[in-house]
């Protein structure tokens, strides 16, 4: 199991969690530090063998690019800038084969339609088609050939599918409950099942339903 996560001070500085923890020693360790990322609000995703980390807030502000860290080797390799602009606060969802990335913020402002795919195989990105409303990063899963999106900016109970046989977006049914920062979202092999998450208030205490979404209907 990879803990890791990184914060970045006003003053430039920055502060990275990366260790690892296998549990048949019962040990933890720490990760390697060369050529490691120090990126606030950036988005991770595990391949079946390196887990990608991309995008996020950097001293310099938001980032397009990002590291591989493989834990066979205990190496970090780069990852090339995405042909889109640089986020924080984004989704990216893992879909078999490629890293899909979208939504998210940039220079604190919600990003624009852009979406983009990683082959970390090829070490190459490719452009995707824009979805038909504009995202905001919240979770999003992985459905044989689609990929399910919670939510977006435009409107808390809407959001998108995507097929990537086409390279089709399409709106997909509004939920029956609104989707909170911080909603969690699984795949079941059937549906998405989305719960909980909270307002933006801190007076007002965190949301305890959910709903569910079956794509086929």
């Amino acid at each position: 199991m990879i803990l890791w996560g990184a914060s970045v001070a006003s003053d430039g500085g920055t502060d990275v969690l990366a260790i690892a923890y296998d549990p048949d020693s019962n040990r933890w360790r720490m990760l390697s530090t060369a050529g490691q990322p120090a990126r606030q609000d950036a988005s991770v995703v595990w391949t079946g063998n390196e887990m990608i980390v991309w995008g996020g807030l950097s001293p310099t502000g938001e980032s397009a690019d990002g590291a591989a860290y493989n834990p066979g080797s205990d190496t970090w390799r780069p990852v090339p800038p995405a042909p889109i602009p640089g986020r924080a606060l984004h989704t990216a969802v893992w879909v078999g084969t490629e890293m899909v990335v979208f939504g998210g913020a940039a220079l604190r402002q919600v990003a624009g339609n852009e979406v983009a795919a990683f082959d970390p195989v090829a070490n190459q990105w490719r452009r995707l088609a824009d979805p038909p409303v504009r995202p905001l990063g919240r979770p999003a899963v992985a459905a044989g050939n689609r990929l399910i999106a919670s939510s977006f900016a435009d409107d808390a109970t809407s959001g998108a599918l995507y097929d990537r046989t086409s390279d089709v977006w399409s709106v997909r049914p509004r939920s029956p409950i609104p989707l909170w920062t911080g909603v969690s979202a699984v795949w079941t092999g059937l549906e998405m099942i989305v719960w909980g998450g909270e307002r933006a208030s801190g007076s007002i205490p965190p949301e305890s339903d959910g709903a569910a979404l079956v794509p086929p209907t």
